[in-house]
């Protein structure tokens, strides 16, 4: 078994498992994955969330390699990247949005609200109705607090 460490070569792995193992580790918490023949190598926890954010399975094949990023100072800094994406790729993407529904599952005392002309102006219909039922209130100069 050997421990593989990644540079800026690609290194292609193939997973033996759908997640790595997580174990506390000389630098705090790792993932260790079991990957290729006999190979494993350490995630530590913003590596381990690039690998599944590939949404991972047994057996798929990921290239992983170190590239060189540079910070505002000119300074330079080592990150992960796996299948040609780093985290900040991940995390630059547009988040998927889900609708909520306008109205609640439809019962025989909630039904379904269709949008047709039709349906508004019954709605209309109805307002008008009530309008007239309770009156229209009106606004003086009293009734305005300022």
């Amino acid at each position: 078994m050997s421990i593989l460490k990644f540079n800026e070569d690609i290194a292609n792995c193939k997973l033996k498992f759908d997640s790595g193992q997580k174990v506390e580790g000389e630098y705090g918490v790792q993932y260790k994955w079991s990957c290729n023949a006999d190979d494993v190598f350490f995630a530590t926890e913003q590596f381990n969330a690039l690998i599944m954010a590939h949404d991972v399975n047994v057996g798929d094949v990921l290239s992983i390699r170190k590239v060189k990023k540079e910070k505002i100072d000119g300074t330079f800094f080592m990150v992960f990247e796996v299948n040609g994406k780093t985290l900040d790729d991940f995390n630059a993407m547009p988040k998927p949005t889900t609708q909520e529904p306008i109205y609640e599952t439809p019962t025989s005392l909630n039904p379904p609200i269709e949008p047709t002309s039709d349906r508004v102006a019954e709605l209309e219909k109805r307002v008008s109705a009530l309008e007239d039922k309770v009156g229209t209130p009106s606004v003086t100069k009293e009734d305005i607090p300022f």
